[in-house]
């Protein structure tokens, strides 16, 4: 179960909106929602494996994924390879948004490069990101933070602070109903119907949003 004793906090203690642990039995354990998987994706005991050509594990937008002030995104992974068979050089981790080019709520994603990528959209189609460097075949924790207290976007991988940046936008919120709105695990909302295919190649756990700003304990 979630442990607030493992977290220390920022002004306004972050608020669990969605958890899914994906490791434990056939079918999507999660909790606050029901997912349904897609495409080349497969749910094992370790977790969702996402075969890298378009598979994805859906689910319905509801109110509580639109995270527009602090927030953060988590997810445990182990990549096989990096993207290659997608339409951009990103393979999704996790994603919330639609059809429309350039106005995602949010994103935690692995690049062709090699790179985790933190990173939204504002209404106006600004953008923010901040990365880092991937490591393959080895279990990561990868935590993206939005902090407009602070001011600014924060990356950890397994709770170290490795990239952080001013952030002066604040992400887009609402998404548009006909242009098939929805969060995802493993690629974006609507691969197999939609013009997006961004498939990540590997096996994905743990994944958790908060409204507010995580701060992870020093894991040393």
């Amino acid at each position: 179960m979630f442990s607030a004793a493992c977290l220390l906090f920022a002004p306004s203690v972050p608020r669990l909106v969605f958890w899914a642990p994906l490791t434990e039995g056939p079918m999507a354990k999660v909790s606050f929602a029901v997912g349904k998987v897609m495409g080349d994706g497969a749910m094992t005991p370790q977790g969702f494996q996402s075969g890298g050509k378009n598979g994805v594990l859906f689910f319905t937008d509801q109110p509580q994924f639109a995270l527009g002030g602090s927030f953060s995104i988590q997810a445990t992974v182990k990549f096989e390879s990096l993207p290659s068979n997608g339409t951009s050089p990103a393979g999704q981790l996790v994603f919330r948004g639609d059809d429309r080019n350039g106005l995602d709520n949010y994103s935690l994603n692995l690049g062709n490069d090699g790179y985790y990528t933190f990173c939204f959209n504002s209404a106006d189609g600004q953008g923010f990101g901040i990365r880092t460097k991937a490591t393959a075949g080895k279990w990561q924790t990868v935590l993206g933070v939005l902090d407009t207290h602070a001011r600014e976007g924060r990356l950890y991988v397994d709770g170290f602070l490795v990239a952080q940046s001013a952030a002066l936008v604040l992400p887009v919120i609402e998404l548009v109903k006909d242009q098939n709105p929805g969060l995802s695990i493993g690629n974006v909302q609507n691969p197999l119907g939609g013009v997006h295919n961004q498939p990540f190649k590997g096996l994905i756990k743990d994944v958790k949003l908060w409204n507010g700003a995580v701060i992870p304990s020093d894991p040393r």
